[in-house]
């Protein structure tokens, strides 16, 4: 069910990405996700501000490869492919916070430069529906059952592509909100879920903690 707003300023943000963004390891029925916690602390410091937070994440979700052609069918349909499904087809939506590529990089495989085509891509067809949309940087995956030296290099160099892009209306370092500062490479080991891919509650609080709430409320 949709609600129609009267107010010319309603904002809804759509996240829109993977199993970090559906929140698969979060404490079950207790809206611990990170789009959950962002929406709560938008109202708790703005109460004024008309703004809703849909949660568009898949787990497993790849920008470039559908799921099943990983032997991943829980992984759905790629980003690209699920746009006008998943983000285009709702009314009201005016932002996207997107959080997509590790993994294109774990488990289709692909290169840096793919995975920064599959978001410029992304982005235009976004923009073309008048929309902004901001890019989280990826976090890190050390240890997890896919991680290889090389596949790290891979997310570094697609890091530093999305911290210096002029093709997103602005970023959120989610890496740097989950990171072990003594091993980069890594999720603190007091917010790992215990795969070394995902958080649990308290670091999908730090996911939400790290947004400029400016980019938002500053536009209402």
């Amino acid at each position: 069910m949709e609600v129609l707003s009267q107010d010319e300023h309603f904002r809804v943000i759509a996240a829109f990405g993977d199993s970090i963004t559906e929140g698969s390891t979060s404490t079950q029925d207790a809206n611990h996700r990170w789009p959950d916690i962002f929406f709560e602390r938008l109202h708790r410091e703005n109460p004024a501000s008309p703004i809703s937070v849909l949660n568009a994440g898949i787990v497993g979700n790849q920008i470039l490869k559908n799921g099943p052609e990983v032997g991943l069918p829980i992984g759905g349909q790629s980003a690209l492919s699920r746009l006008d499904r998943d983000i285009f087809s709702h009314s009201g939506i005016t932002d996207v916070i997107f959080l997509e590529g590790i993994n294109d990089i774990g488990l289709g495989n692909a290169t840096a430069d793919q995975i920064i085509g599959g978001m410029k891509e992304l982005a235009a067809k976004v923009h073309e529906k008048g929309l902004r949309i901001f890019a989280g940087t990826l976090p890190p995956f050390g240890g997890a059952p896919y991680y290889s030296n090389e596949k790290e290099l891979t997310r570094q160099e697609v890091n530093r592509w999305i911290r210096t892009n002029e093709v997103f209306d602005g970023i959120m370092d989610f890496n740097n909100a989950l990171a072990d500062p003594q091993r980069p490479e890594q999720l603190l080991p007091d917010y790992d879920f215990g795969d070394h891919l995902h958080p649990c509650d308290a670091r999908f609080k730090a996911l939400a903690d790290c947004i400029p709430l400016s980019l938002f409320v500053d536009k209402i």
